[in-house]
C-alpha cells in the first residue's frame, strides 16, 4: 500500500486529499501555516516550505509526495496566499528533487484555476497564456519542478 506525504496539507486541496486517503492508506501531512487534525492522518507543522525536507519529515518513508503550494488554495478562498512569503518555485523544486532522491513519485498541485479560459474560440494548437502575476508564478513553479 502506497504511503502518501502531503506537503501543504493545510491548503484546501491538500486537506481534502488527506481526508479522502486517511484511513485508506498511510498519510502524513505537513502544514505550511496552520496546525490541524484530519482523521486517519499523522500531521506535523507548521514547517517552512523552504526548509529542506528532513529525515524526520521522511520518517513515514513516502512512496508518493504531493506538494501543495499557494496555487492549491481555492481560488474562491477570501484569504489568498501570500505569493511573496517565500520562493515557491524553489520550494517546489526542492521537494521534487527530494522525492526523486527517495525514489518516491511526485505530484505538484499547481492550481485549481484555469487561467487561459475555455478554448471554445481558440485553436487547439493555440498558445495563449494569462499574464497575471499569479499565473506567471505558477508557470515558473511548474518549470522549476520539471
Amino acid at each position: 500500500m502506497d504511503r502518501l506525504l502531503i506537503a501543504g496539507v493545510d491548503s484546501v486541496v491538500g486537506a481534502n486529499l488527506a481526508a479522502w486517503w486517511g484511513g485508506r492508506r498511510p498519510v502524513t501531512g505537513l502544514g505550511w501555516q496552520h496546525a490541524l487534525a484530519i482523521e486517519g492522518c499523522e500531521i506535523e507543522g507548521p514547517v517552512s516550505p523552504l526548509e529542506p525536507p528532513t529525515p524526520k519529515m521522511l520518517a513515514s518513508q513516502p512512496d508518493w509526495v504531493v506538494f501543495c503550494g499557494p496555487g492549491a488554495v481555492s481560488s474562491w478562498n477570501e484569504q489568498r496566499p501570500d505569493w511573496n512569503s517565500c520562493d515557491w518555485s524553489r520550494a517546489a523544486a526542492q521537494w521534487a528533487e527530494a522525492a526523486r532522491d527517495w525514489g518516491a513519485e511526485f505530484t505538484l498541485l499547481s492550481s485549481d484555476a484555469v487561467f487561459t479560459g475555455p478554448w471554445m474560440f481558440h485553436r487547439e494548437t493555440g498558445n495563449c497564456f494569462c499574464d497575471s502575476p499569479e499565473a506567471r508564478r505558477l508557470r515558473q513553479t511548474e518549470q522549476a519542478v520539471l
